[in-house]
């Protein structure tokens, strides 16, 4: 009977260290299956930056930044072939801005007013950077370029209404591009290469596009 149990004990000792192993291999093996499902997340993460390239931040709704500000108007040699159509695919009025760290649709208050973004800038400005639209570029060369403090006020939709002094029919996106073209679009190839030096000595204005022109009734 004692020699049994003996024999008993002696084969429960021998078995536990393979027990135990064997519980550490299966736990190893867990952690490994589950491991690539993170290496896949930050994976896929990379290919959707490299595809689409950086996607702007959305802080919090409140939060206060100090930025480099500065001015634009709807001229050729300041944009591109289009003065009047936005990023977002909108009619460009005023309170709108455009800048690459705030996603299009962001509502900010800068000095009291209200704007929404819905244009991109250059690339190159990667930074806090806010690019305010002005209606003449005289209007923009008076603004400069300052430091202000902007507040993320809130997360809207391009072509959302943001200033009830100004109401515009064609705040929203535009469906006839060819309309925006007659506006003297035609005229990009033209003044580009010398617009910026031609503005700067005359009439600053001279190639300034008026986005909101109505075609003149044919009598």
């Amino acid at each position: 009977m004692r020699s049994g149990l003996i024999l008993a004990a002696l084969a429960i000792l021998l078995i536990l260290p393979v027990v135990v192993s064997a519980g550490s291999v299966w736990r190893t093996e867990i952690s490994e299956l589950q491991e690539p499902d993170t290496v896949s997340v930050g994976f896929w993460q990379q290919v959707r930056v490299f595809l689409f390239g950086q996607v702007a931040g959305q802080p919090v709704v409140g939060t206060t930044f100090i930025v480099t500000s500065s001015a634009y108007a709807s001229s050729p040699y300041q944009t591109d072939d289009t003065p009047c159509v936005t990023a977002a695919g909108t009619r460009v009025r005023p309170g709108v801005v455009a800048t690459n760290w705030l996603p299009l649709g962001t509502v900010l208050e800068i000095n009291g007013d209200r704007y929404i973004v819905e244009d991109r800038m250059n690339n190159r400005f990667q930074g806090r950077f806010v690019d305010i639209w002005f209606p003449s570029t005289s209007a923009a060369l008076e603004h400069g370029r300052q430091e202000l403090e902007v507040e993320i006020v809130s997360y809207g939709t391009p072509g959302q209404q943001i200033r009830p002094d100004f109401e515009d029919e064609g705040a929203g996106a535009i469906d006839d591009p060819n309309l925006i073209k007659r506006t003297g679009l035609r005229l990009a190839a033209l003044t580009r290469s010398v617009g910026r030096f031609l503005g700067a000595q005359a009439d600053p204005d001279r190639f300034d596009i008026d986005c909101f022109a109505q075609d003149e009734p044919e009598e």
